[in-house]
């Protein structure tokens, strides 16, 4: 049981967060990712590249950060023109996809603990069948 409720908070912990479209201007979502500490953004150029920033900041009129978190060693840096910028996505809790999620594995769950106790009681049940339609007490064509 502990395995299958690991499982089950594995699966949901997954659909916690999605990428979120941040609107307004460059400025405000940068301000906002940096208010939370070491987020990654993901930025959409006009020519469709996309890059996803670590502890992106608002310098002049670039967005500059790095490629991967404080923890590895060998960052490189990001710096992308605001005025090249498409869109701004941010990493965020989606209280939906969770919800969505859990009911499914649940029903999910259900199900398969329902088929797996009928499918023993059904074998038992027919085997249970087959000896009662044989009677010891009957005689046999002599």
């Amino acid at each position: 049981m502990l395995k299958k409720l690991a499982a089950l908070y594995a699966l949901t912990s997954t659909a916690c967060a999605s990428w979120q479209t941040q609107g307004g201007p460059p400025a405000r979502a940068i301000e906002q990712s940096a208010s939370k500490g070491e987020e990654m953004i993901r930025v959409e150029v006009n020519s469709g590249k996309r890059w996803e920033i670590y502890a992106a900041t608002l310098v002049g009129d670039s967005i500059i950060g790095r490629n991967t978190p404080k923890t590895i060693p060998k960052a490189e840096r990001i710096a992308v023109a605001t005025s090249e910028v498409k869109s701004i996505s941010r990493h965020k809790f989606s209280a939906g996809r969770t919800i969505l999620a859990t009911l499914a594995i649940t029903v999910a769950v259900v199900a398969l603990v329902g088929s797996a106790g009928s499918s023993s009681s059904s074998s038992s049940s027919s085997s249970s069948c087959a000896s009662a339609s044989v009677s010891p007490s009957a005689p046999t064509g002599a």
